[in-house]
């Protein structure tokens, strides 16, 4: 290899940034940006909810009734978020006979992600989805 070739990479490497390429190297393109993703819908992250009365507890086990009187059972997701009058509670709080709401997990029906217990407010906070 020359002398010649050898300040050929040499003054490619030093150039200045904007310099124009020294003739026989392109210029390299940008990566392409990834496409726009649209948002999460929350509501189907949630899963779907229904109003019914507790029936009965049993470790990570519920009972709920609907409207009709048909009952359900359900397992208490380990992280499920349970409320009472709207202030957060544990499963031992869950009393038989009150007003619930259930929130079951979007894939897995029978899976509780949330349980809001009525006992001194007459109706929920929000309504179901």
């Amino acid at each position: 290899m020359s002398n010649f070739d050898n300040e050929k990479k040499t003054a490619a490497a030093t150039a200045p940034i904007g310099a124009a390429a020294p003739t026989g190297v392109k210029p390299q393109a940008p990566p392409p940006m990834p496409p726009l993703q649209a948002a999460a819908d929350p509501k189907k992250e949630r899963g779907s909810a229904f109003e019914g009365t507790l029936v009965s507890t049993k470790g990570n086990q519920i009972v709920v009734a609907n409207k009709e009187g048909k009952e359900f059972t359900h397992t208490l997701a380990p992280d499920a978020a349970l409320s009472c009058d709207g202030q957060i509670c544990k499963s031992e709080d869950l009393q038989s006979g009150r007003k619930i709401r259930v929130t079951m997990n979007r894939d897995e029906r029978k899976l509780v992600t949330g349980v809001e217990m009525l006992d001194k407010s007459a109706e929920f906070a929000h309504q179901a989805s």
